[in-house]
């Protein structure tokens, strides 16, 4: 869509092969003015007449804010550190949220169990939202609030790394789970966009650049998969050096 269309560049009566090299010109000037004005997040609004080319625009312009993030960058790449060192020890992923968040649970554990891109050994993870029968026995039993903190203390084991995905970071049964995580010794993760009191029981934060939480969701995910990547690098490497 453009914020500002450029004059027809191709005259109906001229030959198929002409071609306006002044029009050209300024298509491309129009092209780099909207590519501007998408990477500032202001080509369309939330409440535009057209939803989907609102949403493609709002996502462009968080992801470009998270590319240029110094800050989240860092600590993509010490969350990635940080996963495969407890895998090369023998220890396991665990990974809670709700919603969206719990879908993307699911989706990070299948990459790092099955394969991200590349045949490898399997790692070690597990999304503690699918178990059906443990997460309606655990609410009905102790309350909502303890449906991932039961199994962190189940399951978790010190050195295990809990990455816990929260877009508001006040989600009360993924707090919970935290600190029974970190009373067990294992390391705590947060994916968030906002929430302090999230950050307070996490040793490693990544903060999506956004306020909408489908945007927030959408950030994880991307970060998630480069994450992925580099632990299948790290331990294809280890393969290739045996």
């Amino acid at each position: 869509m453009w914020l500002e269309s450029p004059n027809a560049c191709w005259p109906q009566r001229a030959p198929a092969w002409h071609v306006d090299v002044a029009c050209l010109h300024r298509v491309d000037a129009a092209i780099t003015k909207d590519a501007n004005a998408w990477r500032r997040g202001r080509v369309l609004s939330q409440d535009s007449k057209d939803p989907i080319a609102a949403h493609l625009a709002l996502s462009f312009a968080a992801l470009d804010r998270a590319v240029h993030d110094p800050q989240l960058r860092a600590s993509a790449r010490e969350i990635a550190a940080t996963i495969i060192a407890a895998l090369r020890s023998g220890n396991k992923l665990l990974i809670i949220g709700n919603g969206g968040s719990a879908a993307d649970a699911q989706h990070i554990a299948a990459e790092i169990v099955g394969r991200y891109k590349q045949d490898r050994p399997a790692n070690a993870a597990m999304a503690l939202t699918t178990d059906t029968s443990a997460l309606t026995a655990i609410a009905n039993d102790y309350g909502f609030e303890q449906m991932f903190a039961r199994q962190v203390a189940g399951l978790g084991q010190p050195g295990d790394v809990l990455l816990a995905l929260s877009t508001s970071g006040r989600s009360l049964n993924v707090l919970a789970a935290l600190r029974t995580a970190r009373e067990r010794g294992l390391i705590t993760i947060g994916f968030t966009g906002k929430g302090e009191a999230l950050a307070a029981l996490c040793d490693h934060l990544l903060i999506a650049p956004s306020d909408d939480t489908a945007i927030i969701q959408q950030i994880h995910l991307t970060v998630a998969h480069g994450i992925c990547d580099e632990i299948e690098q790290a331990m294809m490497g280890e393969v290739l050096r045996k």
